[in-house]
């Protein structure tokens, strides 16, 4: 498969996290045990991270940073958690 150039996807990368940032957010799940967080939870988008070792495609995950409305700091995890965009 075809990889997209280094600076290429980091350039993309940033472009998504301005476009999530401040956006609201509702959760729909989280993978995480200890979280009093429950589904429908609302909070807004302080960042999107994406967490990627470059020569290893199963190391990489995004990461949703949100300031839930409750006072939570749970982070978002793709491909664990489930929310929607608002």
């Amino acid at each position: 498969p075809s990889r997209v150039p280094r600076e290429r996807a980091e350039g993309l990368l940033m472009a998504i996290d301005r476009a999530l940032q401040g956006r609201r957010v509702r959760l729909d799940g989280t993978s995480d045990p200890h979280s009093r967080l429950e589904r429908g939870a609302e909070g807004t988008v302080r960042y999107y991270r994406w967490s990627h070792a470059w020569d290893d495609d199963d190391a990489a995950q995004g990461t949703l940073v949100v300031d839930w409305d409750c006072g939570s700091t749970l982070s978002l995890l793709e491909g664990m958690d489930s929310w929607v965009l608002l």
